[in-house]
């Protein structure tokens, strides 16, 4: 991330990050759910690999291995839309008294 572009996310208001929170968080559901739908097929199918580390695979661990990933993106999206507007407010406040000392 450069300067710039951190500079301009410092400079967003609690509303533009509350709906960037939220955009993010759609994006994490349906890329959780679109690869989830795909790994449960894949634990389905007795003859489907997984390719883990150039080495291929058909167990259960492996097939469950690629479902995590999945499951974790679904999580981070469910979390980051319950995240309120008053909760990016206070953490907003929170980031500028850590820095408050710091700042002349």
């Amino acid at each position: 991330m450069s300067i710039h572009s951190e500079e301009r996310w410092l400079k967003l208001s609690n509303n533009g990050k509350h709906k960037y929170l939220k955009f993010f968080g759609v994006l994490c559901i349906v890329f959780g759910v679109v690869n989830g739908i795909d790994a449960i097929n894949f634990f389905n199918d007795p003859h489907a690999y997984i390719n883990i580390n150039g080495v291929d695979r058909n167990d259960n661990e492996a097939k469950l291995l690629a479902f995590f990933f999945p499951l974790l993106m679904l999580i981070v999206g469910i979390f980051l839309n319950l995240v309120s507007f008053e909760g990016v407010s206070k953490a907003n406040k929170a980031r500028d008294n850590f820095w408050l000392p710091f700042r002349k």
